[in-house]
């Protein structure tokens, strides 16, 4: 699928070339943007390449949308081997998503609003975060010694130093863009323009990451960010002897993440020509 997009991308600037490799009409107009959609808010500059194509440059970023959500989670003493404890802890998570844009916008016919738009979005990796509130309910002492298991995955994770659960979802920090759009970027005879664009970032596959940092840890020790796989989920007897049955909805809820491999853009931008 990347692979498609960057074709397509090479397509655009092929054709771009050609059809403005006699066109003194580059660079000539300014146009500035102000955009609201699933991708964010954004603000962009925009110019012309001749009389078929339009580059925009700009970012975009989702304000800080929190969530609140329960993690179930087992508490497990490693100093008293056999004790657990489930529980239930109240967490937040947090929408992370900032990104600068560079856009190429080809009419294929002139005088037409049509156009199709190939780039690229470039950010940060973190798209999701979720954390505790506050500390675990843990007694004195075992945040240096204690596990946890989120979701009774199988797997025994340690809170951080200060006895909190981290998790975040990651996505590709380059993010190709493919999408249809109506409406000129650069209007020469407008003081404002409004135009639409339909269209998706190809990020690659989210990876669920959990942090992990024991204390006194040992080089064997699992430490820092700890990605969440299927095995997780399976039936399994955990180093305490426990034994856990497969965590069905789980997986399932890994596995429906780690599909959306595009996020999808749709957007209404509105410029004011500079000059």
């Amino acid at each position: 699928m990347k692979k498609r997009t960057l074709l397509a991308l090479a397509a655009v600037f092929a054709i771009g070339i050609t059809a403005n490799a006699q066109d003194k009409n580059i660079f000539n107009h300014l146009n500035v943007g102000v955009s609201v959609g699933l991708d964010g808010i954004g603000f962009d500059v925009a110019a012309p390449i001749g009389d078929y194509v339009r580059v925009r440059a700009g970012y975009t970023f989702l304000p800080g949308i929190k969530i609140n959500a329960d993690i179930d989670y087992t508490y497990k003493d490693e100093n008293r081997p056999g004790k657990s404890k489930n529980k239930t802890a109240k967490a937040q998570g947090k929408i992370k998503k900032g990104d600068f844009k560079l856009l190429f916008d080809f009419y294929p016919i002139k005088k037409s609003s049509f156009h199709i738009t190939a780039g690229a979005y470039i950010g940060g990796k973190e798209f999701f975060d979720i954390y505790t509130k506050e500390p675990l309910d843990l007694l004195p002492g075992d945040i240096e010694s204690g596990g946890y298991e989120i979701d009774n995955t199988g797997r025994t994770f340690h809170t951080n130093p200060d006895g909190n659960i981290d998790a975040r979802i990651r996505v590709n920090s380059f993010k190709p863009y493919l999408g249809i759009g109506f409406g000129r970027i650069v209007n020469q005879k407008k003081l404002v323009s409004v135009n639409c664009d339909i269209g998706v970032q190809f990020w690659g596959r989210p990876h669920v990451e959990v942090y992990q940092s024991p204390r006194n840890a040992t080089p064997d020790d699992l430490s820092g960010w700890i990605e969440l796989k299927k095995e997780d989920f399976d039936a399994q007897t955990d180093k305490y002897g426990d034994v856990r049955e497969r965590n069905d909805d789980g997986y399932k809820a890994l596995r429906a993440i780690s599909k959306f491999k595009v996020y999808p853009v749709i957007n209404v931008r509105v410029g004011f020509r500079a000059f």
